[in-house]
Formats: structure tokens, sequence, C-alpha cells
């Protein structure tokens, strides 16, 4: 389902977002059976758009998008467009109904591909209080702090994670092989690959709206390919 048709929040280009597996289950196996938020840009299959720049529209300038990764060192976004892809595809044959969704039946994560501040805020937060439960991340914290609610605050060290909890965000912490947790941290559990976890069952990452302590990760290309 087409949920937002229009100008990203981030730049102004044109994007779609758009919602799958409100029916069908999620064959993803580390997230479990979740609903799908994906931002994409409108007129650009998402491979291409990531090859040259032009997911600015749904990614901004997170540090992590492959086209800067190359330039900065940095760990590029594990994410594989090819999900992204079928969707689009399936969105330019027009596969998919324009409308709202008041309620879902299962967990919903935001954010399979783009940024959930490229939408406007009050379409991203109805989708969540439609859910019974949601995870969610953001890069774009210092610009969109309405987000605290929903989403965690992406940080790449421990500064900016001081920094996004000062701004009311909990955080969602990428760190190196074996660099310790900081205090208020865990491990994300479904990291632990002696327990059975999964994002939908666990639902730790949903913003302020979880009393929980901050979570945090070892990059994943150095721990495991999803």
């Amino acid at each position: 389902m087409i949920i937002y048709d229009g100008p990203s929040m981030l730049n102004g280009k044109p994007i779609v977002a758009i919602l799958t597996n409100i029916n069908n289950p999620s064959v993803n196996t580390k997230t479990g059976d979740m609903a799908q938020l994906t931002a994409m840009p409108k007129a650009i299959k998402p491979s291409t758009a990531i090859k040259t720049g032009e997911d600015d529209a749904v990614c901004g300038d997170c540090n992590r998008r492959p086209i800067n990764a190359k330039e900065t060192g940095d760990e590029p976004c594990y994410v594989n467009p090819r999900a992204s892809n079928s969707i689009h595809r399936a969105y330019e044959r027009g596969s998919y109904n324009t409308g709202t969704v008041t309620q879902l039946n299962k967990p919903l994560r935001l954010g399979q591909w783009g940024e959930p501040t490229s939408i406007p805020y009050d379409i991203v937060k109805a989708l969540v209080d439609g859910a019974p439960k949601s995870t969610g991340y953001t890069h774009r914290w210092r610009e969109f702090p309405e987000f605290s609610s929903i989403c965690m605050a992406s940080v790449d060290s421990e500064e900016e994670r001081l920094e996004a909890n000062a701004l009311g965000f909990r955080c969602y912490r990428v760190r190196d092989e074996g660099a310790p947790l900081m205090d208020g941290e865990i491990d994300c559990p479904e990291s632990d690959e002696t327990r059975d976890i999964q994002c939908a069952d666990c639902g730790l990452c949903a913003g302020m709206a979880v009393k929980a302590k901050d979570i945090s990760i070892v990059a994943i290309s150095k721990k495991k390919k999803l």
C-alpha cells in the first residue's frame, strides 16, 4: 500500500513510501514477520539510486550511504537493495493501492530501506500507533527531534550517543568488534546467537515509547552478513 507520495522531508525530491507484508508474512530472518515500510526515490530503481547518490532523497547525508562510505572509510549500510528493487518494480506496474492503515495485526518495521524522517512525521506516527509494536532508526536525529518518540537515534560513536541522549533519544550504537559497551547500554538481543530472538519478538528499538536501556551492536560486516 502506498502511504505517502510527495516531496521528501529531507530535500524535497519526489519519493514514495510503501507498506508491504501487511497480510503476507515477511521472510526476513533477522526481523521476523513484520510489516515493512520502505521509502524510495519515486522515479529511479533503488540500486541505481544507491550507485548515483540519488538515494539522498530517502537517506539524506548518512555517512553509511555507500557513496559516502567510500570517502569516509565507514562501514557501508548493510541493507541489500534487492527487496527495495522488487517493491519499486511492483510500484511501477501499478500493483499498490494508495490508502491509510489504521490498524496492523503484526509488528511494524520502519525503514526496510530509507529514513523514516523522509516521510511526514504524522503519517509515520499514525502507523506506529496502529501497530502492536514497532522498530525504527534515524541518522537524522539532530534535525528531527520529534522522532525520538518512535525511533532510535542511530549513532556511530560514544560522543554521538551522548549528544543524542541529551536531545531526548534512546540510541542504537554501532561499535567496532572488541569495543566495550557504555554505561546504560545492552547488546542487541538479536545479535546473541545463543538465543532465538527476532526484532518482531523483541520490540526494544521503539525510541522513547519503550523504557529501556540503549542498544549497541558490533558492526555487521565484522560480525556477520545478513
